[in-house]
């Protein structure tokens, strides 16, 4: 948690503040006026979204961002749950620090495009908002239509009097249509608008995959000043009747959908997505150009963001800004969650979630959204992104979160507290650090304890069709996972065990004075079968445990959780009991018979690499 909180949400209230005072106008969503007290140097700095990701709630996808007078807009389109016209509107966020999020709901509807009559051509979903604001005035592009079903559609463009809109049809039809392709065969699809900053003029790309690589181009026209009708490229090839042309053909290599076109010390970038939308292959790519209309070379490892299996898979639909003055740069994208976020209680019957998503976990449709920082190289090449996952609780939620074990969790003043259960992000890591501040404010009993749990996978069952089901039980030990924690028994210890089946075993414990109302810093790694929980010291461990060689059949007894596995010629290795897929799992926080609070909470998978004098720091 920061020091102070740079954002205050007040109804209706008027605060005095010492220092400069923005204000965002109140969202008819929440009827919420956020305030702003900053420096004038106080700028978003973040190497992730330190609130967490995702940092929007629900479903949404096809995200872009844009930075007005010092308050971020970020513009998405509602996740769909078919593949089809399922999206008839735009929503709207705005922060002025990127950690709390005003919604604006449905800033652009499609019922204002499509206008009962002959001329229909936002006859299906609105996808790709693309935000930019000239002379006061702020505009919307999209794509409408379904260019994958030959829908009608084309490219169309709101513009309002504010960012929050509503945004209204600002030339009466089509910038670009009516149908799905335009008269070079191109998708109507995925713009971008750039405004270049060497002449003022502005540009508008668009396009998606066709059916072969061969055929995969972007197509560029000029936008006037008014930025709502198309220019020419004039003095330059013109067509056989001698008129100028407005079209120009941009040949990306490897491109798939999902333009975004922007500049950074004289460079031009184009960022795309490859690969299948709905798969776990999309990633984001890029290439770069000294002129507008390009050529962009792709430098065959331009690959800038793809999914992690441990923590989100489906990165695309990219959106890039600039921290006004400032180097920083963020990347706001839309990736597809490892399973659906709900609690246990909620797969039961009766719980409100539908049990087709308990059994099925994942919907390939359902997209969420999360950014990252983007760092580029001495000669202008992006860095690849590591996706991070981080949550301060700054916003005062825990979107993304969920509860177990009869978890009873809350956010307030900045941290998550809890009085008993586990509350775990949906990670599957198996090799894993995870870290935490954490403070117990109160015991039931004398063992009462509290901190980091990894690993970790509700206990399960299996019904009459020998599938994963939920057994009901809501015991603390009714989870499978590892467990590290700090209790005040006996003046104070720190432990480390398993459960499993409902069954709880104790690996290692140590004494360390531990205070109530204390915050203590952890880390719970664990690596194969080596666990190791630190105390405020990240390098030295309090408690270590492990499988080795010495505890196969021969040398020492066998270690609770460890087996011997026999390989042909009469070797083997001793294992971790639980090193396989099925219990690669969730990370989080436990408490057991106490209260506690909980802050700085970070997890990555563990990593030698990043790793300094055995310290997991760089990792995280």
């Amino acid at each position: 948690m920061k020091a102070f909180t740079n954002l205050a949400l007040a109804l209706g209230a008027i605060l005095t503040l010492p220092q400069a005072t923005t204000s965002l106008p109140t969202s008819p969503d929440t009827n919420t006026t956020l305030l702003l007290q900053a420096r004038d140097d106080d700028v978003p700095s973040h190497p992730t979204a330190e609130a967490g990701n995702p940092f929007l709630p629900g479903f949404y996808t096809d995200p872009d961002i844009a930075v007005y007078d010092g308050v971020y807009w970020v513009f998405v389109a509602p996740s769909p749950v078919s593949e089809r016209c399922f999206q008839h509107y735009f929503d709207a966020y705005a922060s002025l620090d990127m950690v709390n999020w005003v919604k604006y709901d449905k800033v652009l509807e499609r019922a204002t495009f499509h206008q009962d009559g002959a001329y229909h051509w936002a006859t299906c979903a609105l996808r790709s908002p693309t935000p930019v604001s000239r002379d006061g005035k702020y505009y919307l592009y999209f794509a409408a239509g379904d260019p994958e079903h030959d829908l009608a559609g084309g490219l169309g463009v709101g513009v309002a009097d504010r960012p929050e809109g509503p945004y209204v049809d600002a030339v009466g039809g089509a910038l670009l249509g009516l149908g799905s392709v335009d008269i070079r065969g191109v998708a109507l699809s995925d713009p971008s608008v750039l405004i270049d900053d060497a002449d003022g003029q502005a540009y508008l790309y668009y396009g998606r995959r066709a059916p072969s690589a061969e055929g995969t181009k972007v197509m560029m026209v000029k936008l006037n000043p008014d930025m709502v009708s198309l220019g020419a490229f004039y003095g330059e090839e013109r067509s056989e009747a001698g008129d100028p042309f407005m079209f120009k053909e941009i040949k990306v290599p490897k491109y798939g959908d999902a333009l975004t076109v922007f500049k950074r010390e004289g460079a031009y970038y184009m960022m795309w997505s490859e690969g299948n939308p709905d798969g776990d292959d999309y990633k984001v790519s890029y290439g770069m150009a000294t002129k507008p209309a390009g050529p962009f070379k792709w430098f065959g490892f331009g690959t800038v963001l793809e999914g992690d299996g441990g923590i989100a898979t489906g990165t695309g639909n990219a959106g890039v800004v600039n921290v006004p003055g400032t180097d920083v740069w963020y990347i706001v994208y839309n990736r597809r969650q490892l399973g659906i976020y709900i609690s246990w209680n909620s797969c039961k019957s009766g719980g409100g979630t539908p049990w087709e998503y308990c059994r099925k976990g994942v919907d390939a449709y359902l997209k969420r959204v999360a950014y990252e920082r983007m760092e580029f190289t001495e000669g202008g090449r992006i860095k690849k992104i590591t996706m991070r996952v981080h949550d301060n609780f700054d916003d005062s939620n825990y979107e993304g979160w969920a509860e177990y074990t009869s978890g009873d969790y809350w956010v307030l003043g900045g941290q998550l507290h809890g009085r008993q259960g586990i509350a775990a992000l949906n990670t599957k890591l198996y090799d894993v650090v995870a870290d935490v501040d954490v403070v117990l404010t109160a015991t039931e009993v004398e063992q009462g304890n509290a901190g980091l749990v990894v690993r970790m996978r509700p206990h399960t069952g299996m019904n009459e069709e020998w599938q994963r089901q939920f057994t009901g039980d809501d015991g603390p030990d009714d989870y499978e996972g590892t467990y590290g924690g700090i209790s005040t028994e006996g003046g104070g210890k720190v432990v480390v065990g398993v459960a499993s089946k409902g069954f709880w075993f104790p690996l290692e414990e140590a004494s360390l004075p531990i205070e109530l109302g204390k915050s203590y810093h952890l880390r719970l790694t664990a690596r194969q079968g080596d666990v190791k929980l630190f105390v405020d010291d990240m390098v030295v461990p309090r408690v270590a445990r492990g499988c080795s060689n010495e505890d196969s059949p021969g040398g020492k007894p066998m270690q609770p959780n460890c087996e011997y596995i026999q390989s042909g010629g009469g070797g083997g290795h001793v294992k971790w009991k639980n090193d396989d897929a099925d219990h690669v799992g969730y990370t989080g926080v436990r408490v057991y018979k106490a209260a506690a609070s909980f802050d700085n909470f970070r997890v990555a998978r563990y990593d030698q690499s990043c790793a300094t004098n055995g310290n997991q720091d760089g990792c995280l």
